[in-house]
């Protein structure tokens, strides 16, 4: 992978890295029914406990500005390869996937995880890969079923 960024990381760095392994802005990206249902159960249940939706606007936020920069992180550590480090950022990253409803993002970085155990990293490319367009899902479907919606 020469997708490294060197410290400090700017906005356009990664940027640049990120459209490497994102779809187009703009490209459809297909999400299937349970990743929007699942989505919009836990955006539900946000509202349920504060109604002003902002509880799950806070959430969503964070969840958009932290999974690019651990998927690139994670990339960073496979290239290395740093399995430790590839395993803590993968069950960080399942457990933001968790607070957004996003199943598919965590079964992913449970995938992630079951590789750094088993100490066989063959395919974690792959693995990366299909993160990355499961956030793009992800993303898609909070879109379309943002808090002030419900």
């Amino acid at each position: 992978m020469d997708d490294y960024i060197s410290k400090p990381v700017t906005p356009a760095d990664l940027e640049a890295v990120l459209s490497l392994w994102l779809p187009v802005s703009g490209s459809p990206v297909p999400v299937t029914a349970a990743v929007h249902d699942a989505v919009e159960g836990r955006m539900r249940e946000f509202r349920e406990i504060d109604p002003s939706g902002g509880l799950a606007a806070h959430i969503v936020e964070s969840f958009r500005e932290r999974v690019p920069r651990t998927l690139a992180a994670m990339g960073d550590a496979a290239a290395v390869p740093d399995p430790a480090e590839l395993g803590r950022l993968a069950h960080s990253l399942g457990g933001m996937a968790g607070n957004v409803g996003a199943t598919e993002l965590a079964g992913l970085c449970a995938r992630v995880e079951e590789l750094v155990r088993s100490e066989a990293l063959s395919g974690v490319e792959r693995l990366l890969d299909d993160l990355a367009q499961a956030y793009e899902r992800t993303c898609v479907a909070l879109d379309e079923v943002s808090p002030t919606r419900l």
